[in-house]
């Protein structure tokens, strides 16, 4: 029986996946599944989608979009999350800094590039 190779990043929204895959659902049915987390993201699903290491990947539209034009060896065959994903500038709350204006010019992190 062949394994069917999934991905994404480790967050919440992919926990139906792994409740299938800890359920006997997909054995009963003669199919074998296994997951692989990608902290890195989506450049890191597409480098695996690529080099054949994974068959499927939950991946960000936009970054599947500019692989693609890169010469990614993948398509598109379906959305997975159908809400925008809505990215925010956090800070800790005892933080001296109150508006987006004192930000400016200081020094700040992004999650992962990809």
């Amino acid at each position: 029986m062949e394994t069917l190779r999934i991905g994404g990043v480790p967050e919440h929204f992919n926990m139906p996946w792994q409740l299938l895959l800890q359920s006997p659902k997909l054995s009963k049915k003669g199919i074998s599944a296994s997951w692989t987390d990608f902290s890195a993201g989506t450049g890191a699903m597409i480098e695996a989608l690529n080099n054949d290491e994974i068959d499927i990947a939950m991946l960000l539209t936009e970054g599947a979009v500019k692989g693609i034009d890169n010469g990614g060896r993948y398509k598109i065959v379906s959305f997975y999350v159908d809400s925008p994903l809505i990215w925010g500038i956090h800070i800790p709350e005892s933080s001296p800094y109150r508006d987006i204006d004192e930000i400016q010019g200081k020094t700040y992190a992004i999650s992962r590039y990809g």
